[in-house]
């Protein structure tokens, strides 16, 4: 198995257009194991541990559309990923394309590229229909594998976003599923931030992959990739942590549901005021069984521990802390696109 970071992800094949006759260029990537199996002498810096809930704070960052809005679809699919059953079963994130998209019923049977309006002068043709249930299998045992589970989470979590992308089973709806795809490996980890932190540079930065690190990736190998994945990181961590959100954030649901709530009854409150900005009483009430006086009193305690969530009596008001918490984040993007111009230090030595 491969151990070197530098070589091509994949590989391309000529075949002739059965339309046109025209020399058509696929690329397929190498196996999912293989790709692994490469990065297994990859390791960050050390970070910080953290409460696995606060990798919540990283849910708009993963979810943002073109639009700038929020999937709330994807948003609750993501939480219902990591946090849902721990064995992977391949045909349930098969079932999952279907709810991203109506073009992912089925796995394709028909050629797909990108770049261009004919796959003659198009950036990339992704792999041949035919090979997608070997790609898939490779899928499939490769979170099966001891690599995948020694593998730093941030690491593992854009290592599995890369290879779905790049077999793009389905006619549309490839990167949602790839992401949501990596957030599962968040649910492996016993440290969900930087698993999301992976998905979040993914989703925020996918412009930037796709047109300039990910051409490079097909030709120059990972390096490159996975150090701007490490620097993503390390930006999303020094600017929430010196605005003060991060400890904000860990005081405020504490102050809310407690640390010895049920971690999944506190994902769905915590995740559902993150999404939206608000948090109804009513839903304090029937998740945690509160009475009106005990949910009130634990709302105000809340809203106590920062100018930028309210209480009005009936909800909480996170959309202020929701708001200069996209635009942190925004900052470390913004890092990240200045750092794949510019000239970097190496990270991995190897």
């Amino acid at each position: 198995m491969g151990s070197n970071i530098d070589t091509p992800i994949g590989r391309v094949v000529q075949v002739p257009s059965g339309v046109t006759g025209k020399i058509l260029s696929y690329f397929t990537p190498v196996s999912f194991i293989e790709l692994l199996g490469r990065s297994r002498n990859c390791v960050p810096p050390t970070r910080i541990q953290r409460d696995p809930v606060t990798g919540l704070l990283l849910l708009r960052a993963a979810t943002r559309d073109s639009s700038g809005s929020i999937d709330i679809g994807q948003a609750r699919r993501f939480i219902g990923v990591m946090f849902g059953e721990r064995q992977f079963h391949l045909a349930r994130f098969l079932e999952l394309a279907k709810e991203i998209t109506p073009k992912a019923m089925e796995l394709r049977n028909e050629i797909v590229f990108s770049g261009s309006v004919v796959p003659s002068s198009a950036e990339i043709i992704y792999p041949p229909d035919d090979v997608l249930p070997e790609l898939l299998r490779s899928l499939e045992a490769g979170f099966a594998s001891e690599d995948i589970i020694n593998l730093d989470p941030l690491l593992r979590s854009v290592i599995v976003g890369l290879y779905c992308v790049h077999i793009h089973p389905f006619l549309d709806g490839n990167g949602r599923w790839s992401r949501l795809m990596a957030s599962y490996s968040a649910h492996q980890a016993s440290d969900i931030w930087p698993a999301m932190a992976g998905v979040a540079f993914m989703n925020s930065c996918k412009e930037m992959l796709a047109k300039k690190i990910w051409p490079e990736a097909r030709i120059q190998g990972l390096r490159k990739y996975l150090e701007l994945a490490v620097e993503f990181e390390r930006a999303l961590e020094n600017e929430l942590s010196t605005t003060g959100l991060i400890d904000l954030f860990d005081t405020f649901s504490r102050a809310l549901v407690g640390g010895s709530v049920e971690k999944r009854k506190r994902i769905h409150l915590l995740g559902g005021m993150l999404i939206s900005g608000v948090l109804p009483m009513a839903a304090l009430r029937s998740t945690l069984n509160l009475s009106s006086r005990a949910a009130e009193g634990r709302m105000r305690s809340a809203a106590s521990v920062g100018a930028m969530i309210h209480f009005d009596g009936e909800k909480l008001n996170a959309e202020a802390y929701s708001k200069e918490l996209d635009f942190t984040i925004e900052k470390a993007v913004k890092i990240i696109d200045e750092s794949a111009i510019g000239e970097r230090n190496g990270i991995f030595n190897i």
